[in-house]
């Protein structure tokens, strides 16, 4: 299922940029925030220096992670939603129509595991990066992609009906 291919490729992608050693991972951030300043001073029409841009740089980054480690966990959040989701309508397309109110009950509690997992998912992710050099595993960045992800359930929650299509659409193109 594409769904399930998607969570797997994020899951991926987040373990990918935890592996990254300190330095590297330093270096990626900083030179994002380095190409968020240029893009603003040319928003702007503002000339930054090079002493200002470092100091900025070095305001800049924590947010910036924090912002990555945020939207990370929103979009795992939704597409393990998503994935739930689609799988619960391929087994029986008509669930959601046939008992609402069990239905309700039974979308709450496949919610709930989800943001269960993207959470069991970051603490396991903080865990890896204690045996990464130079990084360190940080209960305040558990609760930070725990935001995220409540975020993202909400976003998915906001978005039924295209989503409902968009399954609907994807399980009558696999049979």
């Amino acid at each position: 299922m594409l769904t399930l291919l998607a969570v797997l490729v994020m899951l991926m992608v987040i373990f990918g940029f935890s592996a990254e050693n300190a330095v590297l991972s330093s270096e990626r951030s900083g030179s994002i925030t380095m190409r968020i300043l240029d893009a603003a001073s040319r928003w702007f029409h503002i000339k930054i220096s090079q002493s200002a841009a470092r100091g900025w740089q070095k305001i800049l980054e924590t947010p910036l992670r924090k912002s990555a480690h945020f939207m990370e966990y929103a979009l795992l959040s939704y597409l393990v939603n998503w994935h739930m989701l689609a799988r619960k309508m391929y087994k029986e397309p008509d669930f959601f129509m046939k008992n609402r109110k069990q239905a309700i009950t039974i979308l709450k509690r496949e919610l709930c595991l989800g943001l269960l997992f993207c959470v069991c998912y970051a603490i396991s992710d903080e865990l890896h990066q204690l045996f990464v050099p130079g990084r360190a595993g940080r209960l305040f960045d558990v609760c930070v992609d725990g935001a995220g992800a409540c975020f993202g359930m909400v976003i998915f929650l906001t978005m039924p009906l295209q989503k409902v299509t968009m399954i609907r659409k994807e399980r009558k193109d696999a049979l």
